[in-house]
C-alpha cells in the first residue's frame, strides 16, 4: 500500500513541476508589447450618451479627439489611444484579407483590429516600416497597417507598402492602402503556440462603426494612474463612462487564470501527497523498529555499530522508496501523455523535472526515516534482551 502511495505521490510531484514550468514559460512569451504601466479602460455610453445615430456620427470623431487630448494632458500620462478590442480580453474578429495587387487575390484569415494613432507607442510596440494613422477625420484614401508576419505572407520577398488589401465583405473595407508594417504582436491567449498571428489594423478615425464602445489605452510613467481624474474627464464630456479599468498586466494574469489554477492546485495536491507519504513511511518504520527491538538489541550486543543499525532502518525505507519510484515512473509517464495538451513550451518527458521529483521524494523519505533510525540506535541491548 505504501508503495502505491509513493508512486501516486511521485506522479503528483512531477505534474506540479510540469504545470509550474509551463506557467513560467507562458509568462515569458514575447507578446510584441510592453504591458508595464499600461492601462485599459472600457467605455460605455451614459444615459442618452450617443443620442440618435445621425447626430452621433457627426460628434464622434471630434469628441474622441478632444477626449484623447484631455487624457494625455493628465500628469504622469505618456500617451493614449483607442481600440475596438481589449488586449487579452476581447481579441477582435477574424476575416478574410486579400492583397489586391499582383494578379490573383490571395485570401488569408487575419484578425482585424481597429486602432487610433498612438496605439503602438502606448503598448510599447513599434512600426518597422511606413507610418502610423493620423488623428483626425477621414481624409483621402482609406488605409491599413499590417503585422510583419501578414506583410511577409503577402509580400513574398517584396515590400507591400503602398499596395492595397480587401477585408471581408464590409463596403468600407474593400480597398485599403497599406501605409505601415507593425511588429508582430499577440494579445489573444486562446492559442499560446501561435505567437505571430496575422493582424490587420484599420484606422479608428476613418470608420465610424468603430467609434462607439471603444477601449481607451493609457500609458503612464509610473505604475500609478489617477483613475479618479480619468473617470471624471470621461464623464464630464457627457457621452460615456468608464465601465472597466484594469492594467494590461492584470488582463494577462486573468487570461492565464486557468493555467495558474492548474499549477497551484497540482502544487497543493503534490504537497499534501508528499506529507501523507512521509507520515505513512515514518509510522511504518517506527512500528517496525518497535517490533524489532529484540533483534536490534541482539545485533548491538554482538557488536553492531550505530551506523549499521541506522542503515538497517534506512535500508528498509530505501527498498520501499525504490519500488514506489519504479512504479511511479511508469505511472507518471502514462499520466503525462494526458497532460500534453495542457502544457506550453515543455515536453511531458522532461528528464530534469522527473529527476527533481525523484530527488524531492527521496529527501522526504530520508527525513521520514531519520527519527525511527535514531530511536533504533538508542535501544539499550540489556533492556531489549531482558524484555525478551
Amino acid at each position: 500500500m505504501l508503495t502505491v502511495q509513493i508512486a501516486l505521490t511521485l506522479a503528483l510531484i512531477t505534474g506540479t513541476g510540469l504545470f509550474g514550468a509551463s506557467l513560467r514559460n507562458m509568462y515569458k512569451i514575447d507578446f510584441g508589447i510592453n504591458p508595464k504601466n499600461v492601462w485599459v479602460a472600457r467605455l460605455n455610453p451614459g444615459p442618452g450618451g450617443y443620442g440618435n445615430p445621425v447626430s452621433w456620427n457627426a460628434l464622434a470623431a471630434p469628441y474622441y479627439r478632444r477626449l484623447l487630448e484631455q487624457i494625455e494632458a493628465l500628469p504622469n500620462v505618456i500617451s493614449a489611444s483607442f481600440t475596438d478590442t481589449t488586449p487579452f480580453f476581447s481579441p477582435g474578429y477574424q476575416a478574410d484579407v486579400a492583397l489586391m495587387e499582383g494578379g490573383a487575390e490571395r485570401d488569408v484569415q487575419a484578425r482585424i483590429v481597429g486602432i487610433a494613432d498612438g496605439y503602438f507607442r502606448t503598448l510599447g510596440s513599434k512600426l518597422i516600416a511606413g507610418e502610423d494613422f493620423r488623428r483626425g477625420a477621414k481624409t483621402g484614401e482609406a488605409s491599413a497597417i499590417l503585422s510583419e508576419s501578414l506583410a511577409r505572407h503577402f509580400g513574398g520577398g517584396h515590400p507591400v507598402l503602398g499596395e492595397h488589401i480587401r477585408i471581408g465583405t464590409s463596403p468600407d473595407l474593400q480597398r485599403l492602402k497599406i501605409i505601415g508594417i507593425a511588429r508582430d504582436m499577440d494579445m489573444n491567449l486562446a492559442d499560446l503556440n501561435d505567437t505571430k498571428p496575422f493582424l490587420a489594423f484599420v484606422d479608428f478615425w476613418e470608420h465610424q462603426n468603430l467609434q462607439g464602445y471603444p477601449a481607451l489605452l493609457v500609458k503612464t510613467r509610473t505604475p500609478l494612474l489617477d483613475a479618479g481624474s480619468l473617470r471624471r474627464i470621461v464623464e464630464r464630456n457627457g457621452h460615456e463612462f468608464v465601465e472597466r479599468l484594469t492594467a494590461v498586466s492584470t488582463e494577462i494574469d486573468n487570461a492565464l487564470i486557468e493555467n495558474r489554477f492548474l499549477a497551484y492546485l497540482s502544487a497543493a495536491f503534490g504537497f499534501l501527497a508528499l506529507l501523507m507519504a512521509g507520515v505513512a513511511l515514518f509510522g511504518l518504520l517506527s512500528y517496525q523498529v518497535a517490533n524489532r527491538t529484540s533483534e536490534i538489541g541482539i545485533r548491538m550486543a554482538l557488536g553492531a555499530q550505530q551506523t549499521q543499525i541506522r542503515w538497517l532502518v534506512i535500508g528498509q525505507a530505501v527498498r520501499l522508496l525504490f519500488l514506489g519510484i519504479a512504479a511511479g515512473i511508469a505511472l507518471t509517464l502514462g499520466i503525462q501523455k494526458l497532460l500534453a495538451s495542457m502544457l506550453f513550451g515543455i515536453t511531458v518527458y522532461d528528464p530534469s523535472i522527473l529527476f527533481s521529483a525523484i530527488l524531492v521524494m527521496g529527501l522526504a523519505a530520508l527525513l521520514a526515516a531519520t527519527i525511527p533510525a535514531r530511536r533504533a540506535t538508542r535501544i539499550d541491548p540489556i533492556e531489549a534482551l531482558r524484555h525478551e
